[in-house]
């Protein structure tokens, strides 16, 4: 079949048609490609600055390690600098101390010779008691006193009121005998006796501070031995305050008025020089 012209013209304006057509996608193609050819370039560019940025940040993480290392050493030398400070701080007390160390050592010395003074001081008084309880002794000696169980008694051969007896057996450094027994108290009887077989003798009770309530010159309870006069102590006329040996009433207990005048027995601490000892 024969084609006509026109429509041979008509076939060929379409391929031409078609051919720009094509010429306009391979164009676009192409810049299709170039972008993404650029996109990549782009990307890779990217990857590069992330590789950079990633090796940054380990380093950064690495960095940080060594910060939080060098943190902890600080913190160590923190606690050791409050160590370090609270030393010092000892240190510099020990110093006051050592400041402090020359007074203390003044103050001692003085304690000391306070001390040496003192024992020194003591030392004489000691003698002095030593030479005062030989003269004592001396004196117990010549005044005709007789140890007996390790207590050293005299019978006076004087008349005193009761006062003055005691006063009298405290200048001999001891006091008016007290019979707390019945061994004593028949001790003294044969002991005055020896002296004044008639005489009514003093010895150490009284009650003159209560009525009723005896104790002897010490200062001490009668206690449970008395050698009372049946019917005594019967304070008669209300003035009977002290006691005596009733001679000529089997040498019992009585009380009298203080102010009468009586023979009376001293004891006193012994010595080594009683006149003579009854065993």
């Amino acid at each position: 079949m024969m084609l006509d012209r026109d429509d041979v013209s008509s076939t060929v304006d379409a391929l031409k048609s078609d051919q720009d057509d094509m010429s306009t996608i391979v164009d676009a193609l192409k810049r299709n490609q170039d972008d993404k050819s650029i996109t990549v370039d782009a990307l890779r560019r990217n990857q590069d600055n992330m590789s950079v940025t990633v090796d940054a940040l380990k380093r950064d993480q690495d960095n940080m390690r060594q910060l939080s290392t060098t943190v902890d050493a600080l913190k160590r030398d923190q606690d050791d600098m409050r160590q370090l400070s609270t030393t010092v701080d000892a240190l510099k007390r020990d110093q006051d101390n050592m400041y402090q160390l020359p007074t203390t050592v003044d103050a001692l010395k003085r304690d000391y010779d306070v001390m040496s003074t003192t024992v020194d001081a003591l030392k004489l008084d000691l003698e002095k008691e030593r030479s005062r309880t030989a003269a004592l002794e001396q004196r117990l000696n010549e005044m005709n006193y007789t140890m007996w169980h390790e207590i050293c008694y005299k019978a006076s051969n004087t008349r005193k009121t009761f006062s003055e007896a005691a006063a009298s057996c405290r200048e001999d450094g001891g006091t008016l005998a007290m019979p707390r027994d019945a061994e004593t108290n028949a001790f003294l009887i044969s002991l005055y006796k020896s002296v004044s077989y008639r005489s009514a003798y003093w010895f150490g009770l009284h009650d003159r501070r209560e009525e009723g309530s005896f104790e002897w010159v010490d200062g001490s309870a009668l206690g449970m031995y008395n050698s009372w006069h049946p019917g005594q102590p019967d304070n008669n006329k209300g003035n009977e305050d002290c006691v005596h040996y009733w001679n000529g009433h089997e040498d019992k207990w009585n009380d009298i008025s203080c102010h009468v005048s009586h023979h009376f027995l001293c004891q006193a601490v012994p010595g080594t020089h009683c006149n003579r000892v009854i065993s």
